[in-house]
């Protein structure tokens, strides 16, 4: 199962010391340029910078396709890069945490968020 990442999904996972879910879940990961920048930016927890500054070999970055934006202009750089990139991928699933990307991406395509999948806990 092909997931594309957020953000915050991944910064969550890391502060709580379990980011290794994401590949004993799914098949491939990607992450967009623009998710690991936000990773790697000086607001961000020491320990999520240290992480986005050596990614494991389960995720791999993507650049983000140029594709039509229309609908995605209020979503931050991340959450727009990641629905992209999960629509010109093909994903099985995208992986966000805010309620506006969640509705924007459900409009574009049967993805389910994080939240929805029958994790339990994992929920985020």
């Amino acid at each position: 199962m092909l997931a594309i990442a957020d953000t915050s999904p991944i910064c969550y996972l890391i502060m709580i010391g379990e980011i290794e879910f994401l590949p004993k879940v799914f098949s491939q990961v990607l992450a967009p340029r623009a998710v690991i920048a936000e990773l790697l930016h000086g607001d961000a927890p020491a320990s999520v910078r240290a992480w986005a500054s050596s990614p494991p070999y389960w995720i791999a970055t993507r650049e983000t396709p140029l594709l039509a934006t229309s609908g995605l202009e209020k979503l931050q750089a991340g959450e727009r890069a990641a629905i992209l990139l999960a629509e010109f991928m093909k994903a099985d699933i995208v992986l966000l945490d805010e309620k506006a990307a969640r509705r924007v991406s459900e409009s574009l395509a049967s993805w389910v968020s994080l939240e929805r999948l029958p994790l339990g806990v994992w929920s985020i």
